[in-house]
């Protein structure tokens, strides 16, 4: 059946948590006290766990063999989220602040918490961009998906 590319990733979110669901239950209820009732039949559950662990590769494959034309966009994509997240642990406490043993420090800071903010703007509003192109991406792409 042919699908937008969209259909395809929300098809592959759903497996997934389906596929962790899966495992919570079978690591809950896999071992338990000689005599006690499962609440599930795990054999037939493992059986549907590996079916849709196939199936989650093929779409993944699928996925990524589609998103070949826009691979470098999707690398930028993921460094700038990455980039965001490093701006935002960098440390810009200044000023004088309380130590132990009520002693006293002052910190100086090469780039105060206003110019960190802005480089992870400028971030923001580049991945917006891209991210805008990868939807229109994803929703003008069709992609055959085989039955799963």
């Amino acid at each position: 059946m042919k699908v937008t590319l969209a259909k395809a990733l929300k098809e592959k979110s759903r497996l997934a948590g389906r596929l962790k669901r899966n495992f919570e239950i079978l690591s809950q209820e896999n071992s338990k006290i000689s005599g006690s009732i499962r609440s599930f039949d795990l054999k037939a559950l493992m059986a549907e766990t590996m079916q849709m662990h196939a199936a989650i590769i093929r779409l993944k494959q699928i996925i990524a063999e589609t998103n070949a034309p826009i691979a470098g966009r999707l690398a930028e994509m993921d460094e700038i989220k990455s980039i965001i997240t490093q701006l935002n642990k960098i440390d810009v406490t200044e000023g004088i602040q309380a130590r132990s043993y009520g002693e006293t420090a002052t910190f100086d800071v090469v780039f105060p918490r206003a110019e960190i903010l802005r480089y992870v703007e400028t971030m923001q509003k580049r991945g917006e961009a891209i991210q805008d192109e990868l939807d229109e991406f994803n929703v003008k792409t069709k992609v055959e998906l085989p039955e799963l």
